[in-house]
C-alpha cells in the first residue's frame, strides 16, 4: 500500500493544461497559452550578471541550509523597509521556491487530522499540500468581490483549527486584501491561542494603484509571532526557474522549518542565492516598468470584457496578473463544467485557460496575462469566436 496522503492528492491542473498546450504546439498547432503564472519577461540583466560572477568566483558549494547570511540580512532589510516588520536573520529560512517554503510551513505547523482554513478561489497547491502533511483543508468561499469572509472564518475556527492560509494579491482572482480587513482577521486570530496564519505574499510587488500591499504580520508583535510570511523572487523579478523563496516566522517556527529542510533538501541553490542578494538592491524602476506593462495588458483585457458583460462576468484584478472569468452562462449544456470549457477552448480554438475547478470554483476560468500584447489580442479574438459559437 502506498502513502495514503500522496494517493489522495491530485496533479496540478495548471501544469496539466500547460502540458496539453505544449503537446499541441509540438504537433505544429498554433496554440496561445494563458495557463501558467510565469512572467514572460527575461530576468533583469544585472541579476544574470551576478550569477555569472558567482560562477567565476567558484560560489558553487553547499551553503548554510537556512540560506547565506548576506541574503537573510537583505531579506530582513526588505521586510523592514517594505512591510514594517522587524525580523532577525535567524527567523528567515531561504528555500527552493515559495512553494517549498509553503510546504515547510505547513509541515512545521500541522499535525495529522488538524484543520487548515483556505479562502477560495485559491491556488491549486494549498489544498493538496495540506493533504500531503495529513491535515484537513477547510475551504471557505470568499465574498462575491473576493474580500475576506470574516464572519465565515470566525465561525469555522474550532479546537481542531491550526492555521488560516491567505494570499494577497491573490492567485487566481487578482484581489488584494485591504489593511482594514487584515486587521479584523488578525483580531479574530489573536482570540485563539493555537491558530496561526500562513500569508503567501509572492505577488506583493505586482499591484496596481491605488491598491497597496499590507502584511498581516505587521499588525502587532503578537500577530507577527502567529504569522508565517511566505515570499520569493519568482514573480516580481521574473526568476521562476531560479527557485528562490523564503519564509519569515518566529524563531521557534524557523528552527522547526530549518530542521525539516536539513533532511529534505539541505541548502538552496548557491548561485541563485548569490544573485538574489543583488536582486534586492536593483533599481525599483526595473520592477515598476514590468508592473506598468502588466497593467497595460490588464486594461486591454478589461476593456474587451466590458463589451461582453452579457456573456462573461469578472471582478477587475487589483494585483498579480490573472483574470478569473465567470463563464456560468455557458455551463450546463454540452459544456458541463469549467474543465469541459477549458478543453473546448484549447482543442477547438487553440487557447489555453485554466479550469476554475483547479482553484475550487466551478464555472470559472483563469486567464494569465503574463503574455505579450500581440498574443493577448489574438487570444481575445479567438475567445470572441468561441463565445459566438457557443451562443448559436
Amino acid at each position: 500500500m502506498f502513502n495514503r496522503n500522496v494517493l489522495g492528492v491530485g496533479a496540478s491542473a495548471t501544469i496539466m493544461v500547460a502540458d496539453k498546450a505544449r503537446e499541441l504546439k509540438e504537433k505544429g498547432i498554433d496554440v496561445i497559452s494563458f495557463a501558467l503564472g510565469e512572467p514572460d519577461f527575461d530576468t533583469p540583466e544585472i541579476i544574470k550578471n551576478y550569477a555569472k560572477e558567482a560562477l567565476d568566483k567558484g560560489f558553487t558549494k553547499y551553503t548554510d541550509l537556512k540560506g547565506i547570511k548576506p541574503l537573510r540580512d537583505k531579506i530582513c532589510e526588505k521586510l523592514k523597509n517594505d512591510n514594517n516588520i522587524d525580523y532577525s536573520p535567524d527567523e528567515i529560512i531561504v528555500s527552493n521556491g515559495a512553494k517549498h517554503a509553503l510546504f515547510n510551513a505547513l509541515y512545521a505547523l500541522v499535525n495529522p487530522g488538524e484543520e487548515v482554513i483556505i479562502i477560495t478561489p485559491a491556488w491549486v497547491s494549498y489544498v493538496e499540500q495540506v493533504k500531503l502533511v495529513g491535515g484537513i483543508p477547510i475551504n471557505i468561499d470568499s465574498n462575491e468581490d473576493y474580500s475576506l469572509p470574516l464572519d465565515k472564518i470566525k465561525k469555522a475556527i474550532n479546537s481542531n483549527t491550526k492555521a488560516i492560509m491567505i494570499n494577497s494579491p491573490c492567485n487566481p482572482t487578482g484581489s488584494v486584501y485591504s489593511e482594514d480587513e487584515l486587521r479584523k482577521l488578525a483580531a479574530i486570530v489573536l482570540e485563539h491561542k493555537d491558530v496561526y496564519v500562513i500569508s503567501d505574499e509572492i505577488y506583493e510587488k505586482i499591484i496596481y494603484l491605488p491598491n497597496k500591499h499590507f502584511s498581516i504580520a505587521s499588525v502587532s508583535e503578537g500577530m507577527k509571532e502567529k504569522t508565517i510570511v511566505i515570499n520569493g523572487f519568482s514573480k516580481a523579478y521574473a526568476m521562476t526557474g531560479w527557485r528562490m523563496g523564503y519564509s519569515a516566522s518566529s524563531k521557534e517556527i524557523a528552527k522547526l522549518i530549518a530542521r525539516i529542510q536539513s533532511h529534505m533538501t539541505s541548502c538552496p541553490n548557491s548561485i541563485s542565492q548569490y544573485s538574489c542578494v543583488r536582486a534586492l538592491d536593483i533599481d525599483s524602476k526595473i520592477l515598476d516598468d514590468m508592473v506598468v506593462k502588466f497593467e497595460k495588458r490588464k486594461k486591454i483585457i478589461f476593456d474587451w470584457v466590458k463589451k461582453h458583460t452579457d456573456d462573461i462576468k469578472v471582478v477587475e484584478p487589483q494585483g498579480a496578473f490573472y483574470f478569473f472569468f465567470d463563464f456560468s452562462k455557458f455551463m450546463g449544456g454540452k459544456i458541463k463544467n469549467s474543465l469541459d470549457m477549458s478543453m473546448y477552448l484549447l482543442e477547438k480554438h487553440n487557447i489555453a485557460l485554466t479550469a476554475g475547478s483547479a482553484f475550487f470554483k466551478e464555472n470559472f476560468l483563469r486567464m494569465s496575462y503574463a503574455a505579450s500584447e500581440k498574443n493577448i489580442i489574438e487570444g481575445l479574438n479567438r475567445l470572441e469566436k468561441a463565445i459566438q459559437e457557443l451562443k448559436k
